[in-house]
């Protein structure tokens, strides 16, 4: 028969959960105790840097009697100077790092050397008290072998004579060094578990990375010292400048253009005529000028202290570029204001028309033109527009007297010049005719200004147009004039 198997009793569920409780327990108690340690611990390690800070030779102490009497001049007490007096006379100099090393030691009881959820390979409490140990003896060894000059404890104390004695009397002066060296690289890596290939290592990469950072700071260095070499020059400059500016004369500004154009005597009849009187059957009359509007007044352009700041802005961005020059003259005109300027000797003018786009952005205007040659003049021409361009009325060509000497029955009113003067062409002499541009350039209004050149030029006698108009819809307006001989559209 088989065996029943006895269930669990009670009581053993009970230790079960009695041992967790206790377990849960434990961590709780540990972090209590090593709060507790902590908080006795560092006092102490304040305390004895603090005794061995203040030690003074004329205290009471283990190597030498001071005055009872006298006060004590370690802010330990007398307590604080025998303790100083015994590690100083002890380790000498390495005294001053027993509160680091103790306060090593117990930071590694107490908390361990590993990080919190890390799986760190660790050398154990007993390598690394055996390492702090080794550290201790082969510091004052050699602090007794480099620096001894008579008194034990300004070097490694007793136990640093006693080691570099026993040392130097096995292996001489250089055994004795080298052994103290390689005993204390090995207690230091026992003692912290730092690997010495791997601060070689970083050393290799902090003196490879030298270089290229010596470099930059160089480099940097160069463009520092270029920027300031510049910075005073160009502080010389305007110094230059400005006593130039001083002494010289003002810039030769010519009025703007009247803005009425003297009348012809066919508009000075034309005003005595009613608009609106009959007109001649056999053709002989012209349309009269009356029926065009008059021109309304504008805004004018710059004025002469506007004029002279764009003259000083012009010599400034040039000598930005190393260009200079003098502006000697600006000429206002309807649309553009032209500034005259005079280089300096041994400048070409491919210097100044290569920067026209830059001039352009130096003065905030759309575009600057440059004319390299003005005929009868040794200067060169800058072209700017305008803030406020003026409008051009046809009225005012037509009744201009240029308009009405040219004897040509073909003269056309093309507009006004830079100084404002209207411009005529007669059509007979020019080899063919291209009117040309992107949308909203002005074709129409251009095409339609010839256009009532002519009819107002010459009658339907001595006149006859043929137009052709793909669109139909920009010549449709003439379909009705006799001179229109024709208007062919195509279908």
């Amino acid at each position: 028969m088989a065996k029943q198997v006895p269930e669990r009793s009670k009581p053993a569920e009970g230790k079960t959960s009695s041992r967790k409780t206790a377990v849960a327990d434990n961590p709780r108690r540990q972090k209590l105790w090593r709060d507790l340690a902590l908080i006795a611990v560092a006092p102490l390690l304040l305390y004895l840097l603090a005794s061995l800070f203040t030690y003074s030779s004329a205290d009471p102490g283990w190597s030498q009697t001071g005055s009872v009497v006298a006060p004590v001049h370690n802010m330990g007490g007398r307590v604080g100077a025998w303790t100083a007096d015994v590690l100083l006379q002890l380790f000498g100099y390495v005294a001053f790092l027993l509160p680091v090393v103790l306060g090593a030691v117990a930071w590694i009881a107490l908390f361990g050397m590993d990080k919190e959820g890390q799986a760190e390979a660790d050398l154990g409490p007993a390598l690394r008290l055996v390492g702090m140990v080794g550290f201790l003896i082969a510091s004052t060894g050699f602090l007794h072998l480099r620096l001894f000059n008579g008194d034990v404890a300004a070097a490694g104390g007793i136990l640093g004579r006693l080691v570099s004695n026993s040392l130097s009397a096995g292996f001489g002066a250089l055994g004795a060094n080298l052994f103290v060296l390689v005993l204390l690289l090995v207690s230091i890596t026992l003692a912290t578990g730092l690997s010495w290939f791997a601060v070689m290592e970083r050393i290799g990469t902090w003196v490879l990375a030298l270089g290229p950072l010596m470099q930059r700071k160089t480099h940097q260095a160069t463009e520092w010292q270029q920027t300031r070499v510049m910075r005073e020059e160009r502080e010389e400059v305007r110094k230059v400048d400005a006593v130039k500016q001083a002494k010289r004369e003002p810039v030769r500004i010519e009025p703007p253009p009247a803005p009425v154009v003297e009348k012809s005597e066919r508009a000075k009849r034309d005003t005595q005529i009613p608009m609106f009187q009959g007109v001649s059957t056999d053709g002989s009359d012209l349309p009269p000028l009356a029926l065009l509007d008059d021109p309304k007044p504008q805004a004018k352009g710059y004025s002469e202290e506007t004029l002279e700041t764009l003259s000083r802005q012009i010599e400034f961005k040039l000598k930005d570029f190393r260009i200079e020059a003098q502006v000697v003259g600006a000429y206002p005109g309807p649309v553009i204001t032209r500034f005259e300027i005079e280089p300096a000797p041994g400048i070409k003018v491919s210097q100044i028309s290569s920067l026209d786009k830059d001039i352009a952005r130096g003065l905030s205007v759309k575009s600057v033109r440059v004319v390299d040659v003005i005929p009868g003049k040794s200067v060169i021409g800058l072209e700017i527009p305008n803030v406020s361009r003026e409008m051009i009325f046809l009225s005012e060509l037509l009744r201009s007297k240029e308009y009405d000497k040219s004897a040509s029955p073909l003269t056309l009113a093309l507009g006004k010049d830079i100084a404002g003067r209207p411009t005529v062409a007669d059509l007979a002499r020019m080899p063919h005719l291209l009117v040309a541009g992107t949308t909203g350039s002005g074709k129409s209004v251009a095409v339609n200004a010839m256009v009532l050149s002519l009819l107002f030029k010459a009658s339907h006698k001595e006149l006859r147009m043929l137009m052709i108009d793909p669109k139909m819809l920009e010549l449709s307006v003439y379909q009705a004039s006799r001179i229109c001989w024709r208007r062919w559209s195509p279908t």
